[in-house]
């Protein structure tokens, strides 16, 4: 990065939390921790730090952090990185399923003309019993 943005990223002040909770994000980690409910969670704020909020804000709270927590982090290669550094990082993780839908895929299909109907734009769609294998 160019050391004149750099300066101009520094000289940005930092701002302030949006939530009055922010401060208090590892007490009421620990507290979660150690099984504690919103309810309960909410009246330690309050004899302990003076702070009133309702047991459904520090749920939002907690939640929304949790959702950040869970989130991928995706980083972009250095830009000196040679292309099989970039490739290997890069590489698609394999999804969920995958392997099943693979198999589905290499699967036989079955013959046409082994089904048990036979369509005729022409006319109603009809069983046929006398079908081998489909008695």
């Amino acid at each position: 990065m160019d050391d004149s943005l750099r300066q101009l990223i520094e000289a940005e002040p930092e701002t302030t939390p949006r939530s009055k909770l922010e401060p208090y994000y590892d007490v009421i980690r620990e507290l979660r921790r150690k099984r504690r409910t919103y309810q309960q969670i909410s009246r330690f704020l309050a004899e302990h730090v003076h702070l009133s909020v309702a047991a459904s804000t520090i749920h939002a709270f907690v939640t929304v952090r949790a959702k950040r927590r869970s989130r991928m982090v995706y980083e972009l290669p250095d830009r000196t990185a040679t292309n099989e550094t970039f490739q290997k990082h890069a590489a698609p993780t394999e999804k969920r399923g995958s392997r099943e839908i693979q198999a589905l895929r290499q699967k036989p299909r079955p013959d046409p003309t082994e089904l048990p109907f036979q369509y005729d734009e022409n006319e109603v769609l009809k069983l046929h019993t006398n079908t081998p294998g489909h008695e």
